[in-house]
């Protein structure tokens, strides 16, 4: 509600014991909601909700009308018709969204797949071309109204936008769970809340799992993962980011993530550490929490299989490793490929440490791991092939901190734990006691070592240490604009 120019929000809500909202007092009214034994909205006082037997919402009807909601076989949102007209969608073979339809025409939408969640590089439709530059995050739209910036707030969301001559074009002021309460300026812009696609059409916003409708903080669809028995709210399978957006977020549509507490928490551990000092680091610290870190850890035990599209996200947002950022800017590749050697590593070391009872180098190795999600852009569909233990191999030149080098042994062992990742003349050429080669099969697994397609394949030995990983030969040493791991 605006009085006097100024915007104010004092919203409060109440909820049963899974977290469904039960009421909601604001001062623009208030609202009751009902649900039926499986946790589905059937009602919130001004809008009535079907729903199918797989859990998709199929209408909701109010006084504007009826809306519906047609699905695919895979339970993705395919077309939607109501007072407003039929919108029509399409989806690629991974699920991420490439097309929206309505009569005013389709809107293609260029989507690079490569992110730690998919996200849209460029937009051609009826209304002109959308072109999207990103860092970390979002920078700057490229569109009919000419080039704005992106301002974000701790959570991700878009505050406002400045054009090229650095004058404020547009601001937005959001209620807890994301519908825009108050903005100015005209630009053509549909990523808001925690920086997410919204879709006018729909009144939701594209999660890319599922989309997700802001006035009622729930999903149209239900969470295909199962809950984690520590956290038993998360077996609820509408509720936004656990009921809790403000310090949560949630860009897969699949998996909460603790946006600024982690950070806090991540910050305020390693402050506690003594001689770890922010000059050390090369960065400034605040404090904060622990507990929250060992939240994120609760939650990748308890879904693992679903981690590489989920924990990715700013999970330690504003933690910035300055002195890197120039050169994984300047050198994506790079960037992408040392953030999945160092994450699969440090989850490995980080589970060691826990068992081992060394608290402070788990707390080391964990915060790598999640530097290597955030700024590194790891690719964790690589994270299930955990590095070769070469301890105990026979023969070979030891290395300064406990492996053996040892080339004919590691592949072997390679081939007998992952054989899916070789194709049968890969498997010949270690046959023959040769090192494979990067070919379709192995970017198959891969695909962060695509632009080496043809080279030789190593086995990089991670500190000089035991546990080894296979990398592109011209990657491991030095060379400029290629090799980087040993100078």
């Amino acid at each position: 509600e605006k009085r006097d120019g100024v915007v104010e929000l004092d919203d409060s809500y109440t909820y049963d014991p899974v977290g469904n909202r039960r009421t909601k007092a604001a001062l623009g009214g208030n609202a009751s909601y009902i649900y039926d034994a499986n946790d589905r909205l059937l009602s919130d006082g001004k809008y009535t909700y079907g729903w199918d037997a797989a859990g998709n919402l199929t209408s909701r009807s109010g006084p504007e009308g009826q809306t519906t909601y047609r699905y695919d076989a895979e339970n993705r949102l395919v077309e939607t018709s109501g007072p407003g007209g039929v919108v029509q969608y399409a989806y690629d073979a991974e699920g991420n969204r490439i097309s929206r339809t309505t009569a005013a025409g389709t809107t293609v939408f260029v989507v690079d797949p490569n992110m730690p969640y998919a996200q849209v590089l460029e937009e051609h439709g009826p209304a002109g071309a959308k072109l999207y530059a990103y860092g970390n995050d979002m920078l700057n739209i490229q569109g009919p109204d000419g080039t704005h910036w992106f301002d974000y707030d701790g959570l991700g969301s878009v505050r406002a936008l400045t054009d090229a001559s650095g004058t404020l074009t547009d601001t937005y002021i959001y209620e807890a769970f994301g519908s825009v309460a108050h903005r100015t300026g005209t630009t053509a812009n549909d990523f808001r809340f925690t920086g997410e696609q919204y879709d006018e059409a729909l009144e939701m916003y594209y999660l890319r799992a599922r989309y997700y409708e802001p006035g009622t903080g729930r999903f149209g669809q239900q969470d295909r993962r199962s809950g984690n028995p520590a956290n038993p709210v998360t077996f609820n399978k509408y509720i936004y980011t656990n009921a809790n957006p403000i310090n949560n977020t949630d860009p897969s549509g699949l998996f909460s993530i603790p946006e600024i507490t982690t950070s806090l928490g991540i910050q305020g551990f390693i402050r506690s550490i003594p001689g770890l000092t922010a000059k050390a680091l090369g960065v400034g610290v605040v404090s904060g929490v622990f507990s929250t870190i060992y939240s994120i850890i609760t939650d990748i035990e308890a879904n693992r299989d679903i981690t590489a599209k989920s924990v990715a996200n700013a999970a330690i947002s504003g933690f910035c490793f300055g002195f890197l950022s120039t050169f994984f800017t300047q050198y994506r590749w790079a960037r992408i490929i040392i953030g999945t050697v160092v994450s699969g590593a440090s989850l490995v070391d980080f589970v060691s440490s826990i068992k081992a009872g060394l608290t402070i180098r788990a707390s080391l190795d964990l915060l790598i791991f999640m530097f290597s999600l955030r700024y590194l852009r790891a690719d964790l569909r690589s994270l299930r092939y955990q590095p070769i233990d070469t301890s105990n191999f026979k023969g070979g030149t030891p290395t300064k901190n406990g492996g053996i080098r040892e080339r004919i042994q590691f592949w072997k062992e390679w081939q007998t734990r992952y054989p899916e990742t070789l194709s049968e003349a890969n498997k010949a050429i270690i046959k023959g006691d040769r090192a494979p080669r990067i070919d379709a099969t192995w970017c198959k697994y891969f695909p962060d070592q695509a632009p080496y397609m043809g080279e030789k394949l190593i086995h990089h030995h991670i500190n000089y240490g035991a546990k080894a990983i296979p990398l592109p030969e011209p990657f491991h040493r030095y060379q400029p604009g290629r090799g980087i791991l040993h100078p």
